[in-house]
């Protein structure tokens, strides 16, 4: 078994997406023997039933399966605790590692240096693989690394929210006591951004896109509001005081203004998430707190008391013309 590298999956629910996903980083891992550990939060046997069928074709799969639902937070300690091995690579239960992906992790982490933490560039795809939606998730054109932490946070916090692009040295991840990110979500962005601070370590974005980040099949989506404007915010507002206060803004803004656009609205209005009760909850308490000079700001509040006046069904048909004319669907 390789002791350099666990690839390490917190699951839910999704044991069709998950053997995908493992059947593809088999086919990878093998050469190498590299174990691949799963930490399964679901409440039916479904999912353990395939990976006990996946064990016949690869011996090095490790499955643990909770008593109950401890959250994704908790899943990623629980599932980290398992890895034995210098490095960890978490990685998503719905994504695909692109061709070579293995081969370039190891690479990367055999020659680390002082760089503790990478994270994988990916491309966007549609929700059944069929579609590429964005080459270049990032936009990085090349690989670079930060050792200025407030710079790392400014311009890279946002995509270290991506479960499958984090690769960190387990040392490196049991340095952190992770009780003030928990229940956040993002208990892996604040262990890593503290540690950052503490190690005083590297941390590098490969350019090169090695993983397929299956888009519009999150798992949380029920809760989007509240993860993206409060819960995010926290987390990074609990990281160390060595991060100053315009950098930690600049992190929030950073996945506001990606992430909670007049179309993610739009979706969770018409999935019944966005009401008076959530703007009271959510879009209120994040518009008090934003900077009120940047037009996102404006946007979220005034774009989703536009759509709760609208009823989804009005809605829906709009989008799926707009999806028609647009995408040709």
């Amino acid at each position: 078994m390789n002791q350099l590298l666990s690839i390490c999956i917190p699951t839910f629910s999704r044991p069709a997406l998950l053997k995908q996903t493992l059947t593809v980083l088999i086919d990878q891992v093998n050469k190498h023997g590299i174990p691949i550990i799963i930490s399964d939060n679901s409440e039916d046997s479904a999912t353990e039933k395939i990976v006990k069928e996946l064990c016949a074709i690869y011996s090095h799969l490790v499955y643990f399966r909770n008593s109950k639902n401890i959250g994704i937070d908790r899943n990623f300690i629980n599932v980290a605790k398992i890895a034995k091995t210098e490095w960890i690579w978490f990685f998503g239960d719905d994504d695909l590692p692109l061709p070579g992906a293995v081969d370039r992790v190891l690479s990367e982490i055999k020659n680390s240096g002082d760089v503790d933490f990478f994270l994988a560039n990916s491309k966007s795809m549609s929700s059944d693989l069929k579609k590429e939606i964005n080459n270049n998730l990032t936009g990085f054109k090349e690989d670079t690394i930060y050792r200025d932490h407030n710079q790392a946070l400014r311009e890279a916090s946002w995509y270290s929210t991506f479960i499958g692009a984090y690769i960190v040295r387990r040392e490196t991840w049991q340095s952190v006591e992770p009780s003030l990110y928990l229940d956040t979500a993002f208990v892996h962005v604040g262990i890593m951004f503290e540690a950052m601070v503490n190690k005083e370590f590297a941390l590098k974005i490969i350019s090169n896109p090695l993983i397929g980040y299956r888009t519009g099949n999150a798992s949380w989506s029920g809760s989007f509001l509240q993860i993206q404007l409060k819960l995010w915010r926290q987390a990074i507002f609990n990281l160390p005081d060595k991060y100053d206060l315009n950098s930690k803004t600049i992190a929030v803004e950073s996945v506001v203004e990606r992430f909670v656009t007049p179309g993610t609205l739009a979706g969770t209005r018409i999935a019944g998430y966005l009401n008076w009760m959530s703007l009271r909850e959510y879009i209120l308490p994040h518009f008090k707190w934003a900077r009120k000079n940047r037009s996102s700001t404006w946007m979220i509040l005034l774009a989703s008391v536009v759509l709760i006046c609208t009823p989804p069904l009005v809605l829906k048909a709009l989008r799926k013309t707009y999806r028609r004319f647009r995408h040709g669907e």
